[in-house]
């Protein structure tokens, strides 16, 4: 075990330059002023999200707006689009969901100006993903119909598919497992129909962390590892690192602590470069909770508070996973004042957990009220158009005596 860790260090600091190395590359481009403006948006568009979302989002929001002042200076609408919505993106990083509704409206707007079908759709899946984000359920299904049927008529799969997934997302967080499972099905299909291998990878993804929550765990890790298998032969590791993450929790919760370190040094080795407080953190937390396991509670005390300075370096709340930790881990070394409290502070959000539970169960009494709301007067609209359209054929077509 102990050359375990030594593994994991080795691959943190060898990593490490290369990340900066990559952000100052991006940063590079996007500052040279005489390289093709496609560079530029493309250099703009990875280093937000990949380097200033996260760690610096104040930075992101004014490299975003730099992006859209660029768009709009050379009259460049797709781009302009596509600025807004990663604008909105920023605003909800920050927490500031009208305006991140509002740029994504912008985006979509301007995707409609310019008649482009393929942007319109994704614009109007980003903003059903955004409600989603926000647990705005009504407003992120209806929008996220419209972006599968929109998709389905111009031909673009890849986005029908993911408007699907993610009503999917809406049920399965409204707890309506069955629609929930039917719509996450029907994106591997259609995903598998095409042969579009990263959106099957990210199908399998899904339906591996549907599973899980329905407590089918042999099920979870099957679609876990397709997911991962995939994204690995299209050479998207990142992309797969995803999965591993989630085949990690779960070996720690079925206290397979062999598997779950084998999996911690595969994840490291694919993210352990990337600058990103996230990433950090997962990989502190997923060894104290190892170490935890195994009995080592000295190291896994060390480990836990590595976590912790990350969420105070980044002015986040601490969740439940790092809580619980922190607390059995003070527990077993006798810090019985100091385990305490986190165990108060742990059963808080247990308590929180029940009321978000209570307003789930209102919030799908809501949406499917306003589902059979809309499909009501959806039918009323047809039958009003139906009479006025027989009302002018019969104007010019008179009836037969």
């Amino acid at each position: 075990m102990r050359l375990f860790f030594v593994i994991i260090c080795t691959f943190i600091f060898s990593e490490i330059s290369f990340a900066q190395k990559q952000r100052d590359s991006l940063k590079s481009v996007w500052s040279n002023t005489k390289l093709q403006d496609s560079s530029r948006f493309k250099a703009i568009s990875q280093l937000i999200p990949d380097y200033y979302l996260f760690s610096k989002t104040d930075s992101a929001l004014v490299l975003g707006y730099e992006m859209l002042q660029l768009a709009q200076n050379k009259n460049n609408s797709t781009f302009q689009a596509k600025a807004h919505s990663l604008i909105g993106n920023i605003y909800f990083e920050l927490e500031d969901n009208n305006k991140a509704t509002e740029s994504y409206k912008k985006g979509l707007e301007l995707a409609l100006a310019i008649k482009d079908s393929m942007l319109y759709a994704k614009e109007l899946y980003h903003l059903g993903d955004a409600y989603l984000d926000y647990s705005d359920y009504t407003n992120a299904y209806k929008v996220l119909k419209k972006s599968a049927l929109v998709s389905k008529k111009i031909g673009d799969s890849v986005t029908e598919g993911w408007s699907l997934d993610h009503l999917g997302m809406v049920h399965r967080a409204l707890g309506n497992f069955d629609e929930a499972e039917k719509y996450h099905l029907e994106h591997l299909k259609l995903s598998t129909d095409y042969g579009i291998k990263y959106s099957i990878s990210g199908a399998h993804g899904n339906l591996g962390g549907f599973y899980r929550l329905k407590g089918d765990i042999p099920k979870s890790l099957f679609h876990w590892k397709e997911g991962i298998r995939l994204a690995n032969e299209i050479g998207d590791p990142i992309y797969g690192s995803k999965g591993i993450y989630n085949l990690i929790s779960i070996y720690i919760d079925e206290e397979d602590y062999d598997n779950a370190s084998k999996y911690l040094i595969e994840y490291i080795s694919i993210i352990g470069h990337i600058d990103h407080p996230d990433y950090k953190s997962n990989i502190s937390l997923f060894k104290c909770q190892i170490d935890y396991g195994l009995g080592n509670y000295t190291k896994a005390n060390l480990e836990c508070n590595d976590c912790l300075s990350i969420y105070k370096a980044n002015n986040w709340k601490l969740d439940k996973s790092i809580l619980k930790s922190l607390y059995e881990v003070n527990k077993k070394l006798n810090r019985h004042h100091i385990a305490l409290n986190y165990f108060e502070k742990y059963q808080v959000l247990l308590n929180d957990e029940k009321e978000d539970k209570a307003r789930t169960e209102i919030q799908n009494i809501i949406f499917n009220n306003q589902l059979a709301t809309d499909s009501i007067a959806q039918v009323q609209e047809k039958e009003l158009l139906n009479a006025k359209f027989q009302k002018e054929l019969n104007k010019k077509t008179p009836r037969r005596i």
